[in-house]
């Protein structure tokens, strides 16, 4: 009798291990980027907080949160992005980074990029007055609003 229970155990273990999907990481990244993110959404300078988004180098999409209440940050998973839109957004986003370097512009309430590759050393914050249309943001209006044509509607997640 113990023998059945092992084999059955034994059993339904494999099984479920076979349903577990293995996350990969998008094509499009180089080499030593299991850490790679990219962060955008709102911010309060002066309280630092940051309410946004978030992309790994999965793919994930999730809801980011950093506050007192979470120092350290808080994700919440909402989907998975198609590899290539992901690909598409990561090349507009790499355009440009190398195209503007450095925006710190905030306002009371900013909008903010971030974009992050512990591995590679890559670490940049762009921070901007959406009130003010300026050309030094304009790079980072139109990537931000690249990164927002990412975020699925409610509707759509219901469904």
């Amino acid at each position: 009798m113990k023998k059945i229970k092992f084999v059955i155990l034994a059993l339904f273990a494999v099984s479920c291990s076979l349903f577990q999907k293995e996350q990969t990481k998008v094509p499009c990244l180089p080499e030593h980027s299991e850490q790679f993110t990219i962060r955008w959404g709102e911010c309060v300078i002066k309280d630092n907080s940051f309410v946004g988004y978030e992309i790994n180098a999965y793919g994930l999409l999730s809801l980011y949160t950093k506050n007192d209440k979470y120092k350290d940050g808080k994700t919440e998973k909402i989907t998975t992005i198609d590899a290539d839109e992901f690909c598409r957004t990561l090349k507009i986003a790499n355009e440009t980074i190398v195209k503007t370097q450095a925006l710190y512009s905030p306002g009371e309430t900013s909008k903010f990029i971030e974009y992050t590759n512990p591995n590679n050393d890559v670490f940049i914050l762009a921070v901007w007055n959406p009130q003010f249309q300026t050309q030094g943001s304009a790079s980072y209006r139109n990537l931000y609003d690249s990164l927002m044509a990412l975020v699925p509607s409610a509707k759509a997640l219901k469904n």
